[in-house]
């Protein structure tokens, strides 16, 4: 099982046709790359 963000077991984007919706495990320790891509992606 993959998951979206390294830092994270079970991170995924929801199939709505776009990155806005992403369901988690608990993100406790998300890298500077992490963050900028999750406001990124609003």
């Amino acid at each position: 099982m993959s998951s979206l963000l390294q830092s994270t077991r079970n991170t995924r984007v929801l199939p709505t046709g776009t990155n806005q919706y992403v369901r988690s495990d608990f993100p406790e320790k998300l890298t500077d790359e992490e963050i900028r891509w999750l406001l990124d992606n609003d």
